[in-house]
Formats: C-alpha cells, sequence, structure tokens
C-alpha cells in the first residue's frame, strides 16, 4: 500500500508541474478569435477539479491496493507461498487475464479520447470566419445628437475622420460601418424580384457600410466587386451579399446584376442591385446570411446612435491607439471613443460560442 501511494504522490506531483509548465504554451495554440475568452493570463489550473481528482485517485489506489492485501489475509501465508510454488491456479489465471483485458480497455477508452479531442480542436482551429480580424484595430464613435442633428452632419464627421486617418503610412485600409459582424446586428428580410409575395422572403443581417470596409476586413471576394466610392447619393443602388444567400434567392444562376428588394429599407434606397458576392460571415446568431449597403446610398442611416470605424494596418493593431485618439480628438475633441481594441478581442467571445 505505501508503495503504491509513493507512486500515486510521485505521479500527481509531475504531472501538476508538467501542467503548471504548459501554461504558456497552451495560450500559444488559443486560436485567435478564442483569445479573449482564453487569453493567456485566463489559462490556470481548476483546483476543484484537480481537488476531485486526486481524491478519486487516491481512493481507487487504496481499494486497488487494499483488496489483494485482505484476500492473501484470509489464508495461510504458508499454504499460499506452496501453492505459489505449484503454479498459479485457474482461479488466479481467470482474475490476471480480467485485469489485463480491464487495462487494455482503459488504455483504449483514454486513446480514443485523446484522439477526439486532437480531432476537434483540429476542426476548431480550422473554421473560417469569412473574414480576417488580424492586423485590424476596431473602435466606436457615438457623435452626440445635439450637436450633429442632420444625416450630412454626422457623414462629415466620420468623412473628417477618415481624412485624418488617411495621413497614417502604416494604415493600409479604413471604413465605418453601423456594426460589425458579432452576436448582435440590424435583421430584415429579403427577396428577388422574381419572388412572388406568397413566398416567404429570407431572414438576413443587414449591415450599412462605408467604401474600404469590406476591404479592411478582407472579406472573401467570389465574384463581382465590393462597394466603392462611386456607390454614392444618385448612384445606382449597390449591395453586396454572402454565397448562402446567393445561392438561397437564385440558385444555379449569376447573382451579379440580379435585383434585390429588402422589406424594411429606408425610402431613399431605392432599386438595389447585387455588384459581389463574397464567403458568408459566420455569425454567433441566425440569421447567418448577409447583405452590405452602402452607407452613402442611404443617408437616412446616419442617424444611428454610434457608428464602427475599422482600420487595418502593417503594424501591431494596438500601437495603433494613439494613432487613433489623436484623429479622432483633431476632428472633434468633445466626441469620446466609447469603445476600442483589436477586432479580435472584439469579436471573440461570440465566436468563441460559434466554434
Amino acid at each position: 500500500i505505501v508503495e503504491m501511494m509513493l507512486l500515486v504522490i510521485l505521479g500527481a506531483t509531475t504531472g501538476l508541474v508538467l501542467a503548471r509548465a504548459a501554461m504558456p504554451w497552451l495560450g500559444v495554440l488559443v486560436p485567435p478569435v478564442m483569445s479573449v475568452e482564453l487569453a493567456q493570463d485566463h489559462l490556470a489550473i481548476d483546483w476543484r477539479v484537480l481537488s476531485f481528482t486526486i481524491a478519486t485517485t487516491l481512493l481507487a489506489t487504496l481499494v486497488v491496493a487494499v483488496w489483494p492485501a485482505l484476500r492473501a489475509s484470509r489464508h495461510d501465508l504458508q499454504s499460499r507461498l506452496r501453492l505459489a510454488g505449484r503454479g498459479v491456479g485457474r482461479s488466479g489465471q481467470r482474475v490476471a487475464s480480467a485485469l489485463v483485458v480491464i487495462e487494455v480497455a482503459v488504455v483504449a477508452t483514454l486513446l480514443s479520447v485523446s484522439a477526439g479531442i486532437l480531432v476537434s480542436y483540429v476542426r476548431v482551429h480550422g473554421v473560417s470566419i469569412g473574414y480576417d480580424a488580424d492586423d485590424v484595430y476596431a473602435f466606436a464613435v457615438a457623435p452626440p445628437n445635439l450637436q450633429y442633428q442632420d444625416p450630412s452632419a454626422r457623414r462629415d464627421y466620420l468623412n473628417r475622420i477618415s481624412t485624418a486617418l488617411a495621413t497614417d503610412p502604416s494604415i493600409q485600409e479604413f471604413g465605418y460601418a453601423t456594426g460589425i459582424p458579432r452576436l448582435i446586428g440590424y435583421q430584415d428580410a429579403v427577396r428577388s424580384a422574381s419572388m412572388t409575395s406568397n413566398v416567404r422572403p429570407v431572414d438576413v443581417h443587414i449591415d450599412f457600410v462605408s467604401d474600404g470596409y469590406l476591404g479592411a476586413l478582407d472579406v472573401g471576394l467570389l465574384t463581382g466587386r465590393l462597394l466603392t466610392a462611386g456607390d454614392r447619393a444618385g448612384a445606382p443602388g449597390a449591395v453586396v451579399i454572402t454565397d448562402d444567400l446567393a445561392r438561397t434567392l437564385w440558385p444555379g444562376q449569376n447573382a451579379i446584376g440580379q435585383e434585390l428588394r429588402v422589406e424594411q429599407l429606408p425610402p431613399d434606397a431605392g432599386e438595389l442591385r447585387v455588384v459581389g458576392v463574397i464567403r458568408r460571415v459566420r455569425r454567433a446568431a441566425a440569421p447567418e446570411s448577409s447583405v452590405y449597403l452602402s452607407l452613402a446610398q442611404n443617408e437616412s442611416v446616419f442617424m444611428a446612435r454610434h457608428f464602427e470605424v475599422i482600420v487595418e494596418s502593417t503594424v501591431d493593431p494596438m500601437q495603433l491607439a494613439t494613432t487613433i485618439q489623436r484623429a479622432v480628438r483633431s476632428v472633434d475633441p468633445g466626441v469620446p471613443i466609447v469603445r476600442s481594441g483589436a477586432m479580435v478581442d472584439v469579436v471573440s467571445p461570440e465566436y468563441a460560442l460559434e466554434r
């Protein structure tokens, strides 16, 4: 019993030391979009689980060690030794064989579980969210309604921020929108022009974005083009949709140039034509199909409470904090940044659940 307890204590101590040493490496292996929930400084050993494991192991060790000792104590030691010299009886052989079978079954189970965990990790790490959140900084501004009372004033405010950001050579692309790919968004229903009124429209997420927004996110453009500065008021209505929506509305057809109708779109939108199809952008809540409309062609949307600005840069996103704060203050010192951070940190909680 003492020998087995010493072996258990030695094994548990070694495992604990290795677990502690492995914490930094586990933090490196965590996918970027899960960094908020599983950041390196959040990785720790759960002492409740550890205590339960130690207690269970000690109990199992005592049972395994005490049971043979109790069996041996029921027989005369000299008789047992004499029998041992003649070989193990059939009963002993059956017990030994059963123990071997149990050991093999336990090992096989552990290997199967380990393989399943490894496969799950590889699959989770390989899930595409539809855009590249690396090297992207996101922040939100909320121009007050008392100071910016009409859509044109709010549009000019955002354009001045864009002009200030354009002076930084490390910034590759930027754009702003009424939201970013997250759990909560503006939802609506759409239909193709050929769908009759008795056919149920398709539920989608709607994002009103500026030119440069989709490019800064490096969305996967499959066909057509992204929204540009030419998609402004007075120009033909342009819309970019995800490939799953294109397959739903126009199965087996080319979606480019097709007319799309949005159920609750503001009256100034006019006719909309699909100009681009991108890979599906994963969202942590249904529906997952997405439609991207030009903010410049929907001026009434500029009265939204806040706007999300994203910036793609050649440097670490967190190095942009000072540059962005300076740019926002240069436009209007009275409008604060209400939220900011690396894009992977902003969207991580929702995509951690999705993955």
